[in-house]
This record gives C-alpha cells, structure tokens and sequence, in this order.
C-alpha cells in the first residue's frame, strides 16, 4: 500500500511538528506495511525529525532569495500541475524533475491522507499547492482522507469553490473542533464521511521534565519563582486597516497583562518559543524576547527553541498558560494545565470549547489587559478544579484515538472501493 501524506508544515513549528509526528504514528499504526511518503516545500529538513517517510518536494516550491523569482517558480509549478489535471494526466510528463516525481507519486497512490492541523483555510497562500495536491487525488480517483483538521474560513470565492470541489470528492474528513464540522457540511462533505476528532496534538502527551527542572534552573537559578506561561505570534489581522498597528497593540497588551498577572497573583510569566530557526528561515525568538523586555521584571524569556516533549515539561512547571499560539495551549492542556486562550481563528475557540474551558477564550482583535488579567487570576484561584475538568475531559479523549484509526480504514476501504468501479 502507497499512502502520500500532503498538507505537511512540519518541523519548523513545535505544534506542527507534534501533528505530523502524530499523523504519521496514526498511519503506521493502521496501516504497518504501508510505504509512506511525504510532500514538502523542505524535504532535507523534514528527512531529519521524520526519517520514517520518505520525502517529495511540493509542486512549485522555490527557495529563491529574489521574490520575484519565488513567485515565477510558484505560479507556474502550479499552473503547470493544474494543467495536467485538465487533461486527466498521470505522469505529469511537462513538469520539472521533483515536480513530476511528486505529480507522479500522488495520482498513483492508494491513499493519500492530508496531515492533521490547520491549513484548509486561505489566510496563508499555501492553501493554493495543498488544494492543488488534493486536487491531483480527487481527479485521479485516489481515497482521500484529511486527518483532524480546522475548516475554514474562506475569504475568497475561488479557494472556497476549489474546497467544496476537493472535500466532496473525499473518502472521509475529520474536524478538530465543532465549527469546522459545519463548515465542512457547508462545502458539501456528506455526513456519512464526517466525523468530530480531537486534534491529534492532545494524544500526544510525553514530557520531559528532568529536563525541564534544569532548563528552569538555569534561567532563573536554584530557586525558581511560581510561574505563567504563554507564548505570542506575528497575526496578520487581516480585513485590518492598519495590520501593523493592530499587530503592535497586542505585543503591548500581552506584556501588560503580563504585568498584571504578577500584581494579581504573584506569578511571573515565562515567554516560551514555538517557531525554530532554519536556514532561510527566522523563527520567533527576536519577537519574543522584544515583548518578554516589555514585561520588564514580570516576565522571564526563555531563548532557546525546545523540542516538543522539553516543551511540554517547561509547561507543567507553570500553573497557568494564556499563550496566542493555538499547540502551547493544547500542550498546557495535556499537562493539565488550566488554559485561558486568545484566539486569533476559531479552531482556539472550538477546541477550548472540546477541553471544558470555553469561558477562558479573549479574542485577539478586541481584548484588554485587564480583562484577560483578571481571567488568569480566575483560573490560578480555581486551579484545582480547572485541573480535574482536564483530567475528565482526557479521560474521554483517549478512546478516540482506535475509532479515529477505525474511521480512517473505513474510509480507506470505501474508497479504494469507488476507485475500482469507476
């Protein structure tokens, strides 16, 4: 059996990591004599923390410094693929050497699986190469299946008619939060291949807190003071008028609040990364160190890019985390970790709402310090509580994880099925 995996972030961001380290046990355990394969704009990066999967190297990809160039080499990969699909191709026999290995790979797979996350929305242009992948599946009859997944929004009518036309063609889809059921159900998944999933982040539970404890330590030496956690990111705001301006009253708002929460509660924040650097590409570092010296002795920044499971053990140590970034909340979480979440999309509502602690949700865009302050303090008097909430919500997530692999063989099979009677 060939199974591509598509829709692949990976390894840049901790909580992307973490779903295709999950996506990947999730297929390996179904299916263990499959070859699996992956489609990545980085696929030397992606062979080092995947070395299971053997990568391809996404349609229309350049790593061109010159932007222009960039564009050229996108656009026309992808007109090139699109091109090819309009005449029902298999081999993709026009396209450049990667290309059509990767063309080549996905129109003659059994099965191809988009990877558990976020990316079925068109805020970020790669909504355009994942679709197109799926598309190359869907016209070559190939069982689609797109693993945990946040749906939507679409802000453009050409990328949300290209979804409908995808997503009605799958094999099965699974949505992390319950709006994206009804998103999905908008675009015309029918029902019988929709299902409600946890986002497979909250399977993944490990952590790492020896080192952890020393991590800690050196940062804030033998004693270390009661802590908060939260992380931040660089949103966009868009249908903004001035996205920048926007942009740098929430750094300000976070380090304020940040401010408030040690008046509040005595707890100091730790300002966490989740982005690393790579080569031709800057992580979050500087971002978060400038809004960490904002916090002024209330915060404490935390330099180093952790790997998942360190991440996971530096986050237990807090007794609150109010990050921005969707997977330092769900990593919270599966610590047990009460949450209070600025949401900047509603898969952070949806999935608060999935942990029990859909009140602790401010959003990004209207919130203010004092408010979201007053919140953590809420949480951090009732913490106890909060901590059993999780405990009860886990216990009836861990479950889920054989139906989601029963759900997936399901919607393999019937898929392979419809293939052959065409």
């Amino acid at each position: 059996m060939r199974i591509i995996l598509v829709g692949v972030n990976g390894a840049l961001n901790s909580g992307d990591q973490t779903l295709c380290e999950a996506t990947i046990r999730l297929l390996q355990e179904t299916f263990p004599d499959a070859k699996l394969s992956g489609v990545h704009r980085n696929p030397e990066l992606q062979s080092i923390y995947f070395p299971s999967v053997e990568w391809l190297t996404q349609i229309g990809v350049s790593h061109s410094l010159n932007r222009l160039t960039r564009r050229f080499v996108n656009v026309g990969g992808l007109a090139g693929a699109a091109a090819h699909l309009a005449f029902r191709s298999r081999n993709g026999a026009m396209l450049s050497g990667a290309a059509r290995r990767t063309y080549q790979a996905i129109a003659n797979a059994d099965l191809v699986v988009g990877c558990a996350g976020g990316w079925l929305e068109d805020h970020y242009v790669s909504i355009w190469t994942n679709l197109l992948h799926l598309s190359i599946a869907a016209e070559n009859q190939v069982p689609i299946f797109i693993a945990p997944q946040s749906i939507g929004p679409f802000r453009h009518r050409c990328s949300r008619w290209l979804a409908r036309r995808v997503l009605q063609k799958t094999a099965g889809v699974t949505a992390r939060e319950s709006i994206s059921m009804e998103q999905a159900k908008e675009l015309g998944v029918n029902e019988s291949r929709l299902r409600l999933f946890p986002d497979l982040a909250l399977f993944e539970q490990s952590a790492d807190h020896e080192q952890a404890e020393a991590l800690l330590r050196r940062l804030c030496g033998s004693d270390v003071p009661p802590l908060g956690g939260t992380t931040i990111m660089p949103w966009s705001f868009p249908g903004s008028s001035n996205p920048a301006a926007d942009l740098n009253d929430y750094l300000s708002k976070v380090a304020n609040t940040a401010k408030l929460v040690y008046q509040k509660t005595g707890l100091k924040t730790l300002f966490l990364r989740q982005i690393r650097d790579a080569r031709g590409h800057k992580g979050d570092g500087e971002l978060v160190q400038k809004v960490a010296a904002m916090a002024g002795d209330c915060g404490i920044f935390a330099p180093d890019y952790l790997e998942p499971a360190l991440l996971r053990g530096v986050i237990a140590r807090c007794q609150v985390f109010w990050g921005t970034r969707l997977h330092s909340n769900i990593f919270a979480a599966t610590q047990r970790v009460p949450v209070v979440a600025i949401a900047y999309q509603h898969k952070a509502e949806g999935i608060m709402n999935m942990l029990g602690m859909g009140e602790f949700v401010v959003r990004i865009d209207d919130f203010q310090s004092d408010g979201l302050a007053q919140l953590i303090a809420e949480v951090v008097q009732q913490r106890e509580k909060w901590r059993g909430v999780l405990d009860q919500k886990f216990a009836k997530i861990q479950p889920e994880w054989e139906q989601l692999k029963a759900f997936l063989v399901h919607s393999a099979g019937s898929g392979s099925s419809e293939k052959g009677c065409s």
